[in-house]
């Protein structure tokens, strides 16, 4: 089997799913946040990520957690 097929399929697949266009992780690669990671390339989108509102409401740049919203209502998250 020529290796070159499985690489050009791994390949589709990375443009498909891991690297979504239009998608960015700001947050997860913030200074600040980095060492919250417990992986450096398992990192939540920004329109997907779960952020962190404390008891007053206010959301400030201390928001970040390593957790994603799952599914359509957002019921259920998945973190690291």
């Amino acid at each position: 089997i020529s290796q070159e097929i499985p690489s050009q399929e791994y390949d589709l697949l990375e443009e498909e799913f891991i690297r979504p266009q239009g998608q960015e992780c700001l947050a997860a690669k913030h200074l600040h946040n980095q060492f919250k990671n417990r992986y450096s390339n398992i990192l939540p989108y920004e329109n997907h990520r779960v952020r962190i509102i404390r008891d007053t409401g206010v959301e400030d740049e201390d928001d970040y957690i390593n957790a994603s919203f799952l599914g359509i209502t957002n019921q259920y998250i998945a973190s690291q």
